[in-house]
């Protein structure tokens, strides 16, 4: 009976001990504690950016006028030594990409370097940013490369339109001198640094499209982003209107050097707003100078969700990728062209059974 006695006294201490699982309920308060100090630091990043955002966007408070920033867009700090260099580049109804970039993403630089850019002209457009040493450090890189053009104004997201203003014009004296000495510099592709380009597809899209003044993917009737914590955030004092009718996305898209000079000439007399792609493609292009846009969904503003190098070939360009990205998708690109190139068909069973669903594989940017 005492073995009895005994197992039921210890059942019963059993009873009374608290639950093995005890520590849950310590760790649920401090779960709760840290979460709620995350979501107040991701909305005191939300405040500061907001902030920040409404601080960058009072210069166009003070002059919209694209003139009284013409001492610092005009002639560039740093800017290629010679451009004659790039001649050989140049491919009939060839292209010179560019890019739109910033100080602090060298490791986006030299990944396009080492991949697309080794078969696609291309210059890097930035602004003024950080340390005296960061600095120093594009000073090296734009004499190691040749290739960047550096100005005098602060490289920030809402200064983008004021970097393409400059862009333009450096491309359009560039394309004139290009004219003179080499043979097929006939478009700019403005793009960004977070870009794949297929030299392949971009030819063909160039070629297909040789008379048309503004090439790209088309967006129409877009909602005007008035949330402060949106990157692209238009006050309303701005941009008026709750739509836009029809742009050309910023990720990638092609200028006729032909209208070139009558697009940056009458950027002088549109009132500046601080999203790039709506400003020239719509506000100069279509609505003070009457130009068609046109449409060619291979200038992608997505990026492929499923790395197929099939999906890749499709596109000339495409979006919202990483420096590993880029760097992936071009050695599929570069092994198909070279296929290409050589004669041989490529991703035909692609073409047969897939493109049509193609739309289904592909994230926004």
């Amino acid at each position: 009976m005492s073995f009895y006695k005994t197992l039921s006294k210890m059942t019963l201490r059993e009873c009374a001990r608290p639950p093995r699982h005890g520590w849950r309920r310590k760790l649920a308060p401090l779960l709760g504690s840290l979460l709620a100090a995350g979501a107040v630091l991701l909305l005191h990043r939300a405040l500061l950016t907001a902030q920040r955002v409404h601080t960058q966007l009072q210069s166009y408070r003070v002059n919209r006028n694209l003139s009284a920033y013409s001492d610092l867009i005009q002639e560039p700090l740093i800017q290629p030594r010679s451009l004659d260099s790039v001649c050989s580049g140049f491919a009939p109804d060839g292209v010179v990409a560019l890019v739109t970039s910033s100080p602090a993403r060298a490791a986006r630089r030299r990944i396009i370097r080492d991949t697309w850019a080794s078969a696609v002209p291309t210059f890097f457009f930035l602004g003024l940013d950080g340390s005296k040493d960061e600095l120093a450090d594009i000073y090296y890189e734009s004499k190691l490369h040749n290739d960047m053009v550096v100005f005098e104004f602060v490289d920030t997201y809402q200064n983008l339109t004021l970097k393409t203003a400059a862009m333009l014009q450096w491309g359009q004296r560039a394309l004139r001198r290009w004219a003179e000495r080499c043979d097929g510099a006939r478009f700019v592709l403005k793009t960004g640094d977070d870009i794949t380009v297929n030299p392949w597809r971009l030819r063909d899209v160039a070629r297909e499209h040789a008379n048309d003044a503004l090439v790209g993917y088309i967006f129409e009737d877009a909602a005007v982003r008035r949330s402060p914590f949106n990157k692209n955030f238009i006050p309303r004092w701005l941009y008026p209107e709750d739509n836009f009718p029809e742009y050309l996305s910023g990720a990638g898209y092609l200028i006729n050097g032909e209208y070139l000079p009558e697009i940056v000439e009458a950027s002088y007399k549109v009132p500046l707003i601080n999203i790039e792609d709506v400003y020239f493609t719509y506000l100069v292009a279509v609505k003070a100078l009457g130009l068609p846009l046109s449409h060619d969904d291979r200038l992608s503003p997505f990026q492929p969700v499923v790395p197929l190098a099939c999906a890749y070939w499709d596109f000339a360009s495409m979006h919202s990728m990483t420096p590993a990205t880029i760097a992936s998708a071009w050695a599929k690109i570069q092994t198909l062209g070279e296929a290409h190139d050589s004669g041989l068909p490529v991703c035909e069973t692609y073409k047969q059974n897939f493109r049509y669903f193609s739309s289904f594989y592909f994230l926004h940017t």
